[in-house]
């Protein structure tokens, strides 16, 4: 059994589980369990502005902040609307999450989460990781899943 977190192109956690392959035939409370714990990594990193993970985004420029200020906006980074952080932290507009017995996708379909996520050449966007793994999240997520196979034993 083979698993694989992808974060807009970027591996964040591949591992291989031997011998247990057979006794995953349904997954849905593990991948329900990394569910909740998405959201909350994710409520963690916005919180932090990015600190929870490789120590923060990048700050706003002087005129992105006074474009908040005039308009009313959530003067944190990231927030302007909030809703990249409601789609990430939560079931708010743009959401996913898609859950069967042996494959599981959540994210958000908010269209400007990749570009700052993952930059393209050329993208005027600094790179600030929305979604970002620590070690110990990827051993955790690891074991939440070596469990639920095990357990099955």
């Amino acid at each position: 059994m083979r698993i694989s977190i992808d974060v807009f192109g970027d591996k964040e956690v591949e591992r291989t589980l031997v011998r247990f392959g057979e006794r995953a035939n349904n997954m849905r409370p593990a991948f329900e369990d990394l569910h909740k714990r998405f959201l909350q990594m994710n409520k963690r990193q916005f919180n932090t502005q990015g600190a929870s993970g490789s120590g923060g985004w990048k700050a706003l420029k002087p005129a992105t902040v006074a474009f908040k200020e005039r308009n009313g906006l959530d003067p944190r980074i990231m927030h302007a609307s909030g809703r990249l952080r409601s789609s990430l932290t939560g079931s708010g507009q743009g959401a996913i999450k898609r859950v069967t017995n042996d494959e599981v996708f959540f994210g958000t379909s908010v269209e400007y989460a990749g570009p700052h996520q993952k930059p393209k050449s050329g993208n005027p966007l600094p790179r600030r990781k929305v979604i970002e793994f620590t070690e110990t999240e990827k051993r955790e997520w690891t074991k939440v899943i070596q469990r639920q196979i095990v357990g099955r034993g």
